[in-house]
């Protein structure tokens, strides 16, 4: 069992995961008890909620968010974060592939009238369910470990199109702290009791795709480090990153 297992963590090579599997994954997730458990891979202590708190302390230090601002948050799950915008920002808009958590989200949520959720998959964007042609916020937590590398990059251009002159950007992404990339295929996870599959990418790995689709395009990096504390569950080999963007 323990030789299969290694078989499918795979170091240093690009190779990709399965979507549709990784979708049936996040169906099967869903917890409407413990929604903030489900979507943050943890559900057995209070980790999910300190993360949480962490990390939306960070947003308020470096994002400067003002009341006309209208923000976009792609695989916003439950909304985790739309209780922080929408006390702030004019508009928040949520937009996940779960129907899921898509629903639930406008439970939680109905009676903002400036949060709005729609089902749309971060690779298939359409502008007709989109409330802005652009946005001057746009967010992504925990989204492109799950996406392979094309589709990444065609993310990444995607934001040139989203993201206002002016505008921001927030990414956070699960990273490998081994010096090279780490891709969890069909790896069976005693933690979470099922297969898994994750691409865990180095920070270096990020910062190319900026330079490679978003600099030209008047992007800079403001701001880039490690999230996680030992305390708040980082790993031997992973830890989360957080990249802060302006388009100038």
């Amino acid at each position: 069992m323990e030789e299969k297992a290694q078989s499918h963590r795979i170091y240093n090579q690009s190779v990709d995961i399965n979507l549709d599997t990784v979708k049936r994954f996040w169906e099967k997730r869903v917890d409407k008890d413990n929604l903030l458990g489900s979507v943050m891979l943890r559900d057995h202590d209070d980790i999910p909620r300190q993360r949480d708190v962490h990390e939306k302390r960070l947003l308020e230090q470096i994002l400067t968010c003002r009341e006309e601002d209208v923000v976009l948050d792609i695989g916003c799950g439950v909304g985790r974060l739309a209780d922080f915008f929408a006390e702030r920002a004019g508009l928040y808009q949520g937009i996940d592939f779960i129907s899921q958590y898509i629903e639930g989200a406008r439970q939680r949520y109905v009676s903002c009238p400036n949060v709005v959720f729609t089902e749309m998959s971060a690779l298939d964007i359409r502008e007709e369910g989109l409330s802005r042609q652009e946005y001057d916020i746009v967010v992504a937590t925990g989204l492109m470990m799950y996406l392979n590398d094309a589709d990444c990059e065609k993310l990444m251009r995607k934001l040139c199109r989203l993201v206002r002159k002016g505008g921001r950007v927030y990414l956070r992404e699960s990273v490998s702290v081994v010096g090279m990339r780490l891709t969890l295929k069909d790896f069976f996870s005693d933690e979470l009791s099922v297969h898994y599959s994750a691409v865990y990418r180095t920070i270096g790995e990020y910062v190319n795709y900026f330079e490679n689709c978003l600099f030209a395009n008047g992007f800079r990096l403001i701001k880039t480090d490690l999230l996680l504390t030992p305390e708040l569950g980082a790993r031997e080999e992973t830890n989360q990153a957080y990249f802060y963007l302006l388009r100038e």
